[in-house]
């Protein structure tokens, strides 16, 4: 997290409501790309969903 500029190497409620959106979907799709489609957010995301979990948007 040195590189994103992150001292405790976590991420906070403000940085990630600034996370670029691009930065998000290369990580998302090297996730799966190298977990052969088992790990990564869209995956969650899908899972989620399919066990009744709903998106919430602001």
């Amino acid at each position: 997290m040195a590189i994103a500029n992150i001292p405790n190497g976590w991420l906070d409620y403000k940085s990630i409501e600034n996370f670029p959106c691009t930065d998000l979907r290369t990580i998302d799709r090297l996730w799966v790309k190298y977990s052969n489609g088992h790990f990564c957010f869209s995956v969650q995301k899908r899972i989620w969903l399919e066990c009744g979990g709903s998106e919430c948007h602001k």
